[in-house]
């Protein structure tokens, strides 16, 4: 692999984070500084939405097609209920901002968009264009 250089400009990636879970932020942080600590930008995007709206999303087709473990309907259903209960899914008002310091975050309550309308949001709040 030597001489071989990374093409790859951009990457994204989802993570359920449990903002009370130490070992949920510590993850972020080990994963952000990666991409820092090699002069590369990172940033945060949290999406949130009412319980009802997730439980709806969980079932379309879409999704199904795209994530093999939702595709158990009822083990699904039961785990974003747990999670839902047991951690907490959602930042408070600054929370990603301080403890993140070095990175871009915005958060979005997605339950009446779009995906498109989301991603507008994101390019527009970051200046991706």
């Amino acid at each position: 692999m030597a001489g071989e250089q990374n093409t790859v400009k951009t990457i994204i990636f989802t993570v359920l984070v449990g903002f009370d879970q130490k070992e949920d932020i510590a993850f972020l942080h080990k994963i952000s500084e990666i991409f820092l600590s090699a002069g590369q930008p990172v940033y945060f995007v949290e999406l949130v939405a009412q319980l009802e709206e997730r439980i709806a999303r969980n079932r379309q087709e879409a999704r199904l097609k795209a994530k093999p473990s939702k595709r158990d309907l009822a083990f699904s259903h039961q785990e974003l209920l747990t999670f839902n209960e047991k951690y907490r899914l959602e930042s408070h008002s600054t929370e990603l901002a301080s403890l993140f310091p070095k990175v871009k975050t915005m958060k979005i309550d997605n339950t009446e968009l779009s995906p498109e309308m989301v991603s507008q949001k994101i390019i527009a709040n970051f200046q991706l264009e």
